[in-house]
């Protein structure tokens, strides 16, 4: 309306067509069916005019087109080969809270194609290895052990041949006792962190940005972690739209952390948004085929999710929080190591009361990912 008053003024409408074009497509409402562009009308009256026939006839050009074989497409000069970047691509449903339907393979996530060179052995001294309080041997009940001399239950076939000793007048054995034996329990985790543009701020009060925490933290969980008997896979996400959720794998499960992992950590950036649902998703189908007694998803991040095509704030946390009930499901646990002080809003609507903590200080932080990490392998 304030427009409407100068006529004249086409910076004005200029300025509102495209706030309009902006916002109609982050909302994606459609055009009218009726709607059609009007052509744009130029008039060099060339029609009130005869031809001069003074003028000489324009001539026929034939261009000369030279036809390039297969064979030279394929190998370019310098015997160097084309490139061509493929992604592998995945579909996931997508929670929407105000219809409470899953939205059936709404987003996309991008996974880029890299070989795999042989795995090569690696010995690490057990003393040089931090240990892990949770990781330790715990009681297993499908583990029993009889005929001991101290345990926590009677065994009762022990017990009666004891008894027919004694009667028989011979000295009895005495181990009368048994108890749950102990194993070494398999882990996997997927360490999943947030690579969102906003991670790549100063955490308040430091001179130390959130990626670099978050690469830290990543080398303290993959060095504490016994590779014998836990799997651990480091990847990372940010999005750009439903349609355009990049996934990065900086270690699989079945990869060591040595030199090509440690160069493809160390060059993470920051971009994009933050779509955590559809992340959450992919996350949990990689730890569905693993064979292990827990299965844990650790999240780092600095914000709630977030991304350009959404304009209504609990549109992700609600998926977010849906993809954290579907691997509850799945039998995999989610917990999220946040830096936003500001998370109690949403973060204990995604990933429950006890499965998350937040840190506001960047010394505290890879300190936080150890005890946090004891908290999720503790028996």
């Amino acid at each position: 309306d304030a427009a409407a008053a100068d006529l004249q003024n086409v910076e004005a409408f200029d300025r509102l067509a495209r706030t309009l074009t902006i916002d109609m497509a982050k909302m994606r409402l459609a055009l009218p069916a009726s709607y059609r562009p009007a052509p744009v009308y130029r008039d060099d009256n060339t029609v009130l005019w005869a031809p001069d026939a003074a003028l000489p006839e324009d001539q026929e050009v034939t261009p000369e087109i030279d036809f390039i074989e297969r064979d030279e497409l394929d190998e370019p000069e310098g015997g160097k080969a084309y490139e061509v970047e493929t992604r592998r691509r995945f579909h996931y449903p997508e929670w929407d809270f105000r219809l409470e339907a899953l939205r059936d393979e709404w987003t996309t996530v991008l996974e880029g194609i890299r070989t795999r060179g042989q795995r090569p052995k690696r010995k690490v001294a057990a003393e040089l290895r931090p240990k892990v309080l949770g990781s330790e041997r715990s009681p297993d009940r499908s583990i029993r052990l009889t005929r001991l001399i101290e345990g926590d239950d009677l065994d009762i076939n022990a017990a009666i041949d004891n008894a027919t000793q004694r009667r028989a007048g011979m000295a009895p054995d005495g181990r009368i006792f048994t108890r749950h034996g102990r194993r070494r329990r398999s882990t996997a985790i997927v360490l999943l962190m947030d690579l969102s543009v906003s991670t790549d701020r100063f955490v308040p009060g430091s001179f130390t940005k959130v990626l670099d925490l978050e690469k830290q933290a990543a080398r303290v969980v993959v060095d504490a972690l016994d590779p014998h008997s836990d799997r651990i896979a480091v990847h990372g996400f940010a999005s750009n739209g439903r349609r355009e959720v990049n996934y990065e794998r900086v270690k699989d499960f079945d990869e060591p952390f040595e030199g090509s992992q440690q160069e493809r950590l160390t060059s993470l950036t920051s971009r994009l948004s933050t779509r955590m649902g559809a992340a959450l998703r992919h996350a949990t189908a990689a730890l569905v085929n693993e064979h292990a007694d827990h299965k844990v998803i650790l999240v780092l991040t600095d914000g709630e999710p977030s991304d350009i095509d959404v304009m209504e704030e609990d549109y992700l946390v609600e998926d977010a929080r849906e993809a954290v009930a579907s691997a509850a499901a799945n039998k995999v646990r989610t917990f999220c190591l946040t830096l936003d002080k500001r998370a109690d809003r949403y973060i204990r609507r995604i990933f429950g009361i006890r499965n998350y903590l937040i840190t506001e200080r960047a010394a505290t932080f890879t300190n936080k990912t150890s005890n946090t990490l004891m908290r999720l392998l503790a028996p």
